[in-house]
């Protein structure tokens, strides 16, 4: 049996009773198996799909892994919200992101992140780590992890959950860990360079009016305030705008 798949099943911890309609507003992940488990579990997905080609229902997954059945089905949930895999009407298939996750995992592990980062990007639980970071750019893990739990209104026994799914967005590269203090912080985006603006404009006149002056050449310093919505559009339209805003100045009305 390939050994990136095998697994030992993982017997579950007696936890409180669920109440019906209590806990998580979100997927979160299985308490049932660890980070590392359902890392291997995302693995045997890709492998038992051969590539994708099939859908994987629950008692193959749990043949592969050799977990519980019970222990695959608690992992399928987290797995689709994170758009790790889809359901079909047979079971489970990855998705083209997970695929290239997992080819390319042993051969350039950081590389293989970042598909993983992008497939949680738009996620419940980016966006809301996202506000959190916002409020508090560096936290510990004892701080972060109550701080979601409160947000999507998880039980204190699912604070496993919580502390694998702060494994997954270390794992993954959207939070980063300081190597010295062990804190949490957003990772930096790396923003694309805006193009560099090279604008040369002549007024109607002026010409004349350094004829005029003695063929003096004057420079003229224009501070403009301008206002614009970069909310939204390319930075080439900004600077077609600031371009078409420029265009109009010194224009004979």
């Amino acid at each position: 049996m390939n050994e990136d798949v095998e697994m030992k099943d993982q017997k579950p911890t007696k936890r409180p009773r669920v109440i019906k309609g209590a806990g998580a507003h979100y997927p979160l992940p299985s308490v049932a198996i660890g980070f590392e488990g359902q890392l291997k579990m995302l693995r045997a997905y890709v492998n038992a799909s051969e590539g994708g080609e099939r859908a994987v229902s629950l008692d193959r997954l749990a043949g592969v892994t050799q977990v519980s059945r019970t222990t695959v089905s608690s992992c399928n949930r987290f797995f689709e919200a994170s758009n790790f895999v889809t359901k079909q009407k047979d079971g489970y298939k990855p998705t083209e992101g997970l695929i290239s996750f997992v080819k390319q995992l042993p051969w350039n592990e950081e590389r293989a992140k970042s598909f993983l980062r992008s497939m949680i990007e738009g996620t419940w639980y980016e966006k809301e780590l996202r506000v959190l970071f916002g409020t508090s750019p560096i936290m510990t893990t004892g701080e972060l992890v109550p701080a979601l739990g409160s947000i999507v209104g998880a039980r204190p026994d699912q604070k496993p959950s919580l502390e694998t799914l702060v494994k997954f967005v270390t794992y993954a590269g959207l939070v980063t860990v300081d190597p010295d203090t062990g804190k949490l912080s957003l990772t930096a985006e790396t923003l694309p360079a805006e193009p560099e603006v090279s604008f040369q404009k002549v007024v109607p006149g002026l010409e004349e009016k350094r004829i005029r002056m003695g063929g003096v050449t004057t420079t003229f310093t224009i501070n403009l305030n301008l206002t614009l919505d970069i909310t939204s559009g390319t930075a080439e339209e900004h600077v077609k705008k600031i371009k078409e805003i420029l265009e109009g100045l010194g224009k004979e009305e």
